[in-house]
């Protein structure tokens, strides 16, 4: 009887260590999600074997200095300067650092797909969209192709892009912000081959490039927790008259986390402080905190923090068991994403804010 007593607790750390999350349409980016991404240095990177229960501990990783901070925004694409070139878009994802760069995709339960891009040259519709993730179990895979023409008198462009999609494992990752489980790891192997055509000058050039991408991912997140990616590549330059000279480059690093997300850990025996919302959210100018709190605390903080963690603005406030309403003054801060939190000296509860 002993043996088949101590079976059961057994059985239920089995179940526990093989439960694996599921890629759904919770990691596709929605309407409202905002990202803060930083270069960090790719030392710190270990992709670790494939397979379930990993522990990736990226909690050292390090900023570049100097490096831009990247803030990708998800918005309709009506309120995009290229939005009537992509009418099948529902999302558009505004990437910001040194210069303006546009993405669109058609993202439904099903699928989330690219279908193209805006930026100096204009609009970038792919003739083939590029499929970025679908719903999978862990060791799912799929491959898909994408192209894309852009022909003018003096100029054509043309990109094609072949690439294979593995959900390669699950667990638990570690930022410096904090841990987060039930993270799955993305794997991407891509070959991109791109053609530059100036008829008027006799001049063409061929890139191909290969790159191996890692994304660590959180169903409801905003997007990738942490990417890394290596690429190397060969180009070919042809001068009208004269012979084609040939080149190679990389290995080229680009590794980056979202240093905006709150740890997804919660600390079990401290109870939650209440209902929470931010309206309006994104806000111009004015913005209240409404929460329906579990209990009264006469003496807690309402905290206004930047995206790195730095405090901005502290308030003291009580707390009544029921409704509470709050103003979070916002005005003459930049645009971006701010972290809202109140605090009872035990308990931190935090919401994000994006100030347009």
């Amino acid at each position: 009887m002993k043996k088949i007593v101590l079976l059961f607790p057994l059985m239920a750390t089995a179940l526990t260590l093989c439960a694996q999350p599921v890629v759904n349409h919770q990691f596709f980016p929605r309407i409202g999600h905002v990202q803060s991404l930083v270069s960090v240095y790719p030392d710190g990177i270990t992709v670790g074997t494939a397979g379930g229960n990993q522990n990736w501990d990226f909690s050292g990783l390090e900023a570049i200095p100097g490096a831009p901070q990247t803030t990708l925004e998800h918005m309709s694409p009506g309120l995009t300067p290229f939005g009537d070139a992509f009418p099948e878009a529902n999302i558009s994802g505004i990437f910001t650092d040194t210069i303006e760069f546009f993405t669109y995709y058609e993202v439904t339960p099903e699928s989330w797909d690219w279908i193209g891009s805006g930026a100096e040259l204009g609009a970038l519709p792919f003739t083939d969209p590029l499929t970025i993730l679908r719903p999978m179990a862990f060791d799912g895979s799929f491959r898909d192709t994408a192209r894309l023409s852009l022909v003018y008198p003096e100029l054509e462009y043309h990109q094609y892009i072949e690439q294979e999609v593995r959900y390669r494992a699950y667990g638990t990752l570690k930022l410096p912000q904090g841990t987060f489980n039930e993270v799955v790891l993305i794997e991407t192997t891509q070959m991109e081959i791109d053609s530059f055509l100036f008829p008027s000058e006799g001049f063409y050039s061929i890139d191909t490039i290969y790159t191996q991408g890692y994304n660590w991912m959180q169903g409801g997140a905003p997007g990738p927790l942490c990417s890394h990616s290596v690429s190397n590549g060969t180009s070919k330059f042809v001068i009208e008259g004269q012979e084609p000279s040939y080149s190679t480059f990389g290995p080229e690093y680009d590794t980056r986390y979202d240093r905006g997300l709150v740890s997804t850990v919660k600390e079990p025996e401290r109870q939650p402080l209440g209902i929470m919302v931010l309206a309006p959210n994104p806000a111009e100018g004015q913005c209240r905190l409404s929460l329906e709190a579990e209990s009264y605390f006469p003496e807690a903080s309402l905290q206004l923090r930047d995206a790195t963690g730095r405090l901005l603005r502290s308030e003291a406030i009580a707390m009544q068991k029921g409704f509470n309403q709050y103003p979070v003054v916002v005005e003459g801060l930049p645009a971006g994403l701010y972290l809202v939190s109140i605090t009872n000296g035990e308990t931190v509860q935090t919401s994000r804010l994006v100030v347009r």
